[in-house]
């Protein structure tokens, strides 16, 4: 009896061991290949991650470049504490170019109307000065130079009634101006 029950017992654990060999094991086949699956999508997502946190990186960056960039320009635009400096740097780029400035007023007939409420404003002045023709000429060119936007417009040149061969040069400029 007793080996009937060890054969009734071992053929028992073969018949479990088979069944779950039979229909369990795809089963479980199954979610192993699920799991896998997964696993790849979450590598990709972490290497897709991976990738956006160093372009992220990249671009903060670059976003930081062009802030200090826009800061530099912004320095450019004239404050209204500052415009007595204008007159002072302008004076001495003359000097530079052997050109005397004889009158630089704003002309402020419709300035007010347009100025509106932008942060940047061209205030429009008269330039008028006295010097050679080439010296004229090379002042102009170099108001570029100054630390403040002033952008020429138009030019009237007449000989002086000298006889030193100065012209007297009146020249329309826009001062930017950067209002808080």
């Amino acid at each position: 009896m007793a080996k009937k029950l060890f054969f009734i017992l071992i053929i028992a654990q073969i018949l479990i061991f088979g069944i779950g060999y039979f229909f369990l094991d795809p089963i479980l086949d199954k979610k192993i290949e699920n799991t896998e699956s997964e696993l790849a999508t979450l590598v990709d997502k972490l290497k897709n991650a991976k990738k956006a946190q160093s372009e992220m990186l990249k671009i903060e960056e670059r976003l930081k470049e062009e802030q200090e960039q826009l800061e530099k320009i912004k320095l450019k635009y004239v404050k209204k504490t500052e415009l007595s400096k204008v007159t002072e740097k302008l004076n001495i780029l003359a000097r530079q170019n052997n050109v005397s400035i004889t009158d630089f007023s704003p002309i402020l007939n419709n300035y007010f109307e347009q100025a509106g409420n932008s942060k940047i404003n061209p205030m429009p002045f008269l330039l008028e000065m006295k010097g050679g023709y080439l010296d004229t000429g090379k002042f102009l060119e170099n108001l570029e130079e100054l630390p403040f936007y002033l952008v020429p417009g138009e030019l009237i040149m007449e000989k002086n009634n000298r006889s030193d061969g100065t012209i007297v040069s009146k020249v329309s400029v826009k001062l930017y101006t950067w209002n808080n």
